[in-house]
């Protein structure tokens, strides 16, 4: 089993609105095995530090006790599906893994259901996090690469 844990990181961060300069702490949950980060937890985003760090282990156990899969390999089969709805999430994976090849007209989410677009959005936001770090994105973008 792959260890999560809590890395902190401190730095000083310049508004761009007022100029002024701040210290800011990073809580962030992450597998070094994997290069993976499931959580950032910010202090300027909570009412203080310490909120931010309850947040960041509140995650950190959640992970401890559920683990985490990846969404790409949760929704494989779907993803290599061939009807409608699939299809435009195949797609939609397949920019992913290569958006100059197969170019995602973002329109089509008019075509899921609501079960169809939260599997869309667990991807992209799947993606946003990990980007090609997750080997089972890069799996299955390899093999919608060579289907298409």
């Amino acid at each position: 089993m792959n260890t999560v844990c809590i890395k902190r990181n401190d730095f000083m961060l310049r508004s761009h609105l007022s100029g002024k300069i701040q210290k800011v702490i990073e809580f962030c949950v992450w597998e070094p095995e994997r290069g993976l980060t499931h959580g950032i937890f910010c202090s300027v985003d909570f009412p203080s530090v310490e909120a931010a760090e309850a947040a960041a282990g509140a995650c950190l156990a959640k992970f401890e006790k559920d683990g985490w899969a990846s969404p790409f390999v949760l929704h494989r089969r779907l993803v290599l599906s061939d009807h409608g709805g699939a299809m435009v999430i195949a797609r939609l994976v397949a920019s992913l893994y290569n958006g100059c090849r197969f170019p995602w007209d973002a329109s089509s989410i008019s075509k899921l259901d609501q079960e169809y677009l939260n599997v869309a959005l667990q991807l992209m936001t799947s993606y946003h996090r990990h980007g090609e770090s997750d080997p089972d994105f890069m799996s299955i973008g390899n093999e919608l690469a060579k289907r298409y």
